[in-house]
């Protein structure tokens, strides 16, 4: 007759299923834990590529940052830190001389001199306080943009190219702060020929607006002086370096 399965085969057989489920079961399970294993690696691999080329976050300046400014981390200790910092307080007294040139424009304009001495137009006088307006209003920035920031990168990077323009950009701030020192009031700055107009003679001349300029003209000899140190020091890193213009 027909083949009836015993009871022990029937038994076997359902026992071999559980065994093949099983193990179907640990493998899914193995697999599962391997591509999670993959998947967190994969984001730690993310995340590290992330953070390392990720830049810094702006900090200056601190009232709206647009950019990262930070010596101590990225200029490296010596000359170059010592020029960077040098260039950093330049920027800053620049600035401070550039407010009190616009006030001793103000001050020169608004004080009375003797006939044919001082300065007597009027239109004079408002070029006088215009100019000297002007550059205290664009003084600052530019410099921090044409000189300071080239420097900060040069010191920075010891690249010829940010050299290059180091060495143009700091060429316009020696060169501004000699032409003060003349004092051509018709184009702003406070200087020997306003103090000479206003030499105190007696009835003539001013005594306030004498000293006030021949002032002003010794702090834009200073600041000559103390851009071509810095000037000199950029140079002294730069051959150190073992650059040349030629490159």
């Amino acid at each position: 007759g027909l083949y009836q399965p015993t009871s022990s085969s029937s038994s076997s057989g359902g026992g071999g299923g559980a065994v093949v489920d099983e193990s179907l079961r640990l493998k899914a399970m193995e697999l599962a834990r391997r591509e999670a294993e993959l998947e967190r690696r994969e984001r730690e691999l993310m995340d590290m590529g992330e953070l390392g080329p990720r830049k810094p976050k702006n900090n200056w300046p601190i009232c709206y940052p647009f950019l990262y400014h930070n010596i101590n981390a990225e200029i490296p200790r010596g000359l170059r830190r010592t020029a960077t910092y040098l260039g950093y307080i330049g920027w800053m007294l620049i600035s401070v001389a550039l407010v009190l040139n616009f006030a001793g424009s103000l001050l020169t304009c608004f004080s009375r001199a003797g006939e044919k001495s001082g300065i007597e137009r009027v239109i004079e006088k408002v070029k006088f306080m215009l100019f000297a307006g002007i550059f205290m209003i664009i003084g600052s920035p530019v410099h921090f943009i044409l000189s300071y920031w080239p420097l900060y990168q040069a010191m920075r990077t010891v690249n010829i190219g940010r050299f290059t323009l180091f060495f143009v950009g700091y060429a316009i701030p020696i060169v501004f702060c000699a032409f003060c020192i003349s004092g051509w009031s018709d184009y702003g700055p406070c200087g020997v020929i306003v103090a000479i107009l206003y030499f105190p003679t007696g009835t003539q001349g001013n005594t306030a607006a004498f000293v006030y300029n021949l002032v002003m003209g010794c702090i834009w000899a200073g600041l000559v002086a103390y851009f071509v140190l810095i000037f000199i020091m950029a140079v002294i890193v730069f051959r150190r370096e073992n650059h040349t213009l030629s490159k």
